[in-house]
């Protein structure tokens, strides 16, 4: 087909690194191949961005969905958050503010913020930890940032969210939509004077983008534990006001 154009073309295939491919024979012309990676800018302006703003197939049975969810008078009756794992992969580094993201966002985490934004339902994109510290405990936290608590010498295990993630760091709770506790999700917050909020899990997690670092956990003694995210939009449902 490219032989019988009338003007010169170039053809070409993007793939990522690992996924296996086949290079044939070259019998007339040239190949080049490119190998880079793609950063996001940072600083600079991002509303000369492509936007698509083409509904996906099921944006509006979606919207129509989270939208009766939303209203229903049994959840998150004294507010919360609901929480989307990300399906798409973004770069992310130790220290960085997660909600820069916002504005690079693609395919449906893009129409996730869309029909928020419509509803509307305020959202930001926060990291959702998953904090396993000294013996079997877990806490779950949501926070702004990343962050790499290995870069701590110890990390004591009575510390809140935001003694040990830093400030703007808080607790969250996993319910179902009747406001039971997810068993899968369990986690013991009974030693922390901090509130806790109920969050909802709306799609699958962990996400696509996800981080993890190891830290001294020091309570009784010293182990090693383990800080997991998964980078996630958050949406804040106010309290309903009921009569």
């Amino acid at each position: 087909m490219l032989s019988e154009a009338q003007i010169p073309l170039v053809a070409y295939a993007a793939y990522f690194s690992e996924v296996e491919r086949e290079i044939g024979l070259i019998i007339s012309g040239h190949r080049l191949t490119l190998s880079y990676k793609l950063y996001f800018a940072s600083g600079g302006d991002t509303s000369s961005a492509t936007i698509i703003s083409a509904p996906g197939p099921f944006e509006p049975t979606f919207e129509t969905a989270l939208a009766e969810f939303v209203n229903d008078p049994r959840v998150l009756p004294n507010g919360g958050y609901l929480g989307f794992g990300l399906r798409h992969q973004y770069p992310v580094s130790s220290e960085m503010r997660v909600d820069t993201l916002r504005s690079c966002l693609k395919g449906s985490d893009a129409i996730i913020t869309r029909v928020l934004n419509r509803l509307p339902l305020p959202w930001s994109i926060r990291v959702l930890y998953r904090d396993r510290g000294s013996r079997s405990e877990q806490t779950f936290v949501l926070h702004g940032f990343i962050s790499d608590l290995s870069q701590q010498d110890l990390v004591w295990s009575h510390w809140g969210a935001g003694e040990k993630l830093g400030p703007g760091a808080e607790f969250v709770r996993f319910i179902d939509e009747f406001g039971n506790d997810d068993e899968n999700r369990a986690g013991d917050y009974s030693k922390y004077s901090e509130d806790v909020v109920d969050i909802i899990q709306m799609t699958e997690m962990p996400s696509v983008t996800h981080v993890h670092s190891q830290y001294l956990a020091c309570g009784n003694e010293v182990m090693m534990g383990n800080l997991y995210g998964d980078i996630c939009i958050v949406a804040e449902v106010p309290a309903k006001v009921l009569y």
